[in-house]
C-alpha cells in the first residue's frame, strides 16, 4: 500500500469524523482521536503539534481542535500529510470555512442582490404610496425592498452559487452555518444594505420624480457638474441631453478649431452626470 493512499486514507477518516461530529459547523476532535484516525505514532504527532506551537501560536490546545481552530489543524495536518491542500478538501467537506472562503460568500450575496435590483422593474404606485408615507425617501426604498424582495431567498440562492461553485457538501449542516453568517453580516452591517443599493436608491428616484436625488457628498459632485453645463438645480435627463448637444455644437473641433480640449471636457462631464442619473 503506497504512502498516497495511505494519507488519502487518513485524511478522509479525519474528515469524515468531523462530518458525523458537525452540528452546523461546530466540532471538537481530540488529539488521541487524531492520532487513532492517521494511524500515527503520539511522538510524531506531537513533535509536529509542538512545532506548530513555536512557529504560529503558543495557546494551541495539546488537548484537542474545535472548529475555531480549523485554520490551525488545517496546517497541523499539512505538516504531518505533507500536502497542502488541506483547507480546501475542509472546505468541501463542509466542515470548516477559513475567513477567504467566507468573503467569497458574502461578495456573491452582494452581487446577487445588486443583479437582482438591476433586473427589477419599479412598482410605481407601490412606491408613490411608500413615498407619500414616510418622511424620508431612504426609509420609502426601504419598506420599498422589504415588501418586493425576500433577504431569505438572498442568502439561499449565494449560499447555493458558492456551495456548488466550490463543491461542498452540505449534508452536515453547512448550509445552516453559512445562512447564520450571511444573517450576522448583515445584522452587523458589515455587509450594508443601503451602500450596496445605493446606485439604486438614486435610479428608483429618478424613474419616479424624473429628476436627481441630492445627498450628501454626491450633492456637491452634482451641483459640481450642473454649474458646468449652466443648469439649474433639479435639472432632469432631458435638460441636460439638450445642453450637452448646444455645447457640442460651440465648440466641437468640426465648428471651433479650438475646441478639442473643451469638448473632451464636456463629454467627460456629460457621462459623469448621466451614469448619475440613468
Amino acid at each position: 500500500m503506497n504512502q498516497t493512499f495511505l494519507t488519502e486514507q487518513a485524511l478522509d477518516e479525519v474528515l469524515s469524523e468531523l462530518q458525523v461530529q458537525s452540528l452546523d459547523c461546530r466540532w471538537n476532535i481530540s488529539n488521541e482521536k487524531l492520532i487513532d484516525l492517521m494511524g500515527i505514532r503520539k511522538e510524531d504527532f506531537y513533535r509536529n503539534l509542538y512545532s506548530l506551537r513555536r512557529n504560529h501560536s503558543q495557546n494551541i490546545s495539546l488537548r484537542s481542535f474545535s472548529e475555531k481552530e480549523g485554520d490551525l489543524l488545517c496546517l497541523l495536518l499539512e505538516q504531518i500529510l505533507n500536502r497542502n491542500d488541506i483547507e480546501e478538501q475542509f472546505i468541501r467537506s463542509g466542515v470548516y470555512f477559513p475567513e477567504t472562503s467566507l468573503s467569497e460568500l458574502g461578495q456573491i450575496l452582494i452581487e446577487v442582490i445588486q443583479s437582482t435590483l438591476k433586473k427589477h422593474k419599479l412598482d410605481k404606485e407601490l412606491f408613490h404610496l411608500l413615498v407619500s408615507s414616510t418622511k424620508f425617501f431612504d426609509d420609502a426604498f426601504d419598506s420599498y425592498f422589504e415588501d418586493k424582495f425576500d433577504l431569505e431567498i438572498f442568502f439561499e440562492r449565494s449560499i447555493s452559487i458558492f456551495t456548488n461553485s466550490r463543491n461542498i457538501d452540505t449534508s452536515f449542516g453547512a448550509e445552516i452555518f453559512l445562512k447564520k453568517y450571511l444573517h450576522e453580516l448583515v445584522k452587523c452591517n458589515k455587509i450594508s444594505l443601503k451602500k450596496i443599493t445605493k446606485e439604486y436608491r438614486h435610479r428608483f428616484y429618478y424613474e419616479l420624480f424624473g429628476k436627481l436625488k441630492r445627498e450628501g457628498k454626491m450633492d456637491s459632485e452634482i451641483k459640481k457638474l450642473l454649474a458646468f453645463f449652466e443648469l439649474e438645480d433639479g435639472a432632469t435627463l432631458k435638460d441636460l441631453k439638450k445642453r450637452f448637444k448646444e455645447l457640442l455644437l460651440i465648440y466641437h473641433p468640426d465648428v471651433n478649431k479650438d475646441g478639442h480640449q473643451k469638448t473632451q471636457e464636456i463629454i467627460e462631464n456629460y457621462n459623469k452626470l448621466f451614469e448619475l442619473i440613468r
